[in-house]
């Protein structure tokens, strides 16, 4: 039983720390809801997130561990200036003091996979089901003339199923778990940034929705090929302007929920390939490929070769609209055949079977190619690549890019022609 002289003295810093959050540029909306002598417990009024701060380590901070009692909480009153309070939460970030028993709240700073100079920066808030990561903006973008730099219209919102997805500035719950990522509370830092957050979601499925929701950004949100937004952030800030405005489009977009048989994965291997432009953007398209005719290769010894897997496949996606062949005329021409096929295919009316094998040569040239085999290509990474081979590989990416779409459709969503299909499989994205 807490004695009223530290009652008294927890509703004194309660109100201090209400009062930094009430005139901080960067964290108003954040409202202490409950402290006693185990937490401080804050939300957010946007939302339901919640966070906790155990006691005991900001008595680790003020060095007052082994004090009485009340000369504790004397002592953290004390230090209630703006500018201690301000290190006191810089402290409690860099630390992860914040509570998480049970997971409640689970926060990511750690290297992306295959991108060994970017971050992902995030959390999940069990009690909230909600979870933030940041973006920032693509500082590579290929800008031409028809394009409006100034007057860019994103999808900032969409829902896929039930659960919501927005694209906005930090919350201010997100700028405080991360306050360690600026030496002084200076909210025109965050201005660099963008976070999505997604609503509605369990932490089993966290992982399916977010591939699902980068998956639609990259879709809607390019320019030149070239995603607006990327997910993650450098681990040290370079630029020091945004390129461009971004406008809300004013719609929020339902989509289908993909197919529950059908984890993320499929999405993840197309977020990969997105972010890529050489031949490691084609490997990550080909493995959406491969992860669905491995299914045939799993549940049938007749399809067992990989070659006649991918013909198969590939049949099976043109069977309703031709959309392999509209792919193949599209993009198949005389800069893709190798030396061996000249006056031997007419690449305006290849076969689907013969497309095929080409396509499936050109994987092999990348992944293993041999020696002693004079007429496959081995494709060796040169930073002095030649017009002709640069044009190749971006023409197989254009390909391989399109049947993996087309895969994603027809395996993940029933084949319908929602609103990304119409737009994305007829065009050079």
């Amino acid at each position: 039983m807490l004695s009223k002289d530290i009652i008294k003295i927890l509703f004194r810093i309660k109100k201090r720390i209400q009062d930094y959050f009430d005139n901080s540029d960067s964290y108003q909306g954040i409202y202490v809801n409950r402290i006693d002598d185990k937490f401080i417990e804050l939300k957010n009024t946007i939302d339901k997130v919640c966070v906790k701060i155990p006691f005991s380590e900001l008595f680790k901070i003020a060095y007052v561990e082994n004090k009485k009692d009340i000369d504790k909480y004397r002592k953290i009153l004390n230090d209630m200036s703006e500018r201690k309070i301000s290190n006191t939460f810089w402290s409690i970030s860099a630390n992860r003091y914040y509570y998480d028993k049970d997971k409640k709240l689970e926060t990511w700073e750690s290297d992306l996979i295959s991108y060994k100079e970017r971050l992902i920066i995030g959390f999940y808030n069990k009690r909230g089901r909600k979870a933030e990561f940041l973006m920032e903006e693509n500082k590579h973008i290929s800008f031409d003339e028809y394009v409006d730099i100034k007057n860019i219209n994103l999808l900032l919102k969409f829902n896929i199923g039930k659960v919501k997805i927005k694209i906005s500035k930090p919350t201010a719950m997100f700028k405080l778990i991360y306050r360690d990522w600026i030496n002084i509370d200076y909210d025109e830092f965050w201005s660099y940034y963008e976070t999505i957050q997604i609503e509605g979601v369990s932490r089993s499925k966290l992982n399916k929705y977010l591939q699902q929701a980068i998956f639609w950004c990259n879709i809607y949100n390019n320019i030149n090929n070239q995603s607006v937004l990327i997910f993650g952030a450098e681990r040290i800030l370079k630029h020091t302007s945004n390129y461009c405005d971004y406008n809300y489009s004013g719609k929020v977009v339902q989509f289908l929920e993909s197919k529950s048989e059908y984890d993320e994965k499929p999405f993840a291997f197309f977020n990969q390939a997105f972010a890529n432009s050489d031949e490691t953007a084609f490997l990550y398209y080909y493995k959406v490929l491969e992860f669905f005719f491995f299914i045939y290769k799993n549940n049938d010894s007749e399809y067992e070769k990989e070659e006649i897997c991918l013909k198969r496949l590939l049949q099976k996606l043109n069977r309703d609209n031709d959309e392999v062949r509209e792919t193949i005329d599209m993009y198949f021409g005389e800069h893709l055949l190798e030396i061996d096929d000249n006056n031997n295919i007419d690449i305006y009316n290849i076969s689907i079977e013969k497309f095929a094998e080409k396509l499936y040569k050109y994987r092999n040239s990348i992944v293993h190619g041999k020696y002693n085999e004079t007429n496959l290509l081995i494709h060796v990474p040169m930073n002095l690549i030649n017009n002709y081979e640069a044009v190749k590989v971006k023409g197989w990416n254009n390909i391989c890019r399109n049947l993996a779409l087309l895969s994603i459709k027809h395996f993940c969503f029933d084949n319908k022609r929602n609103n990304f299909i119409q737009s994305i499989c007829s065009k050079d994205l």
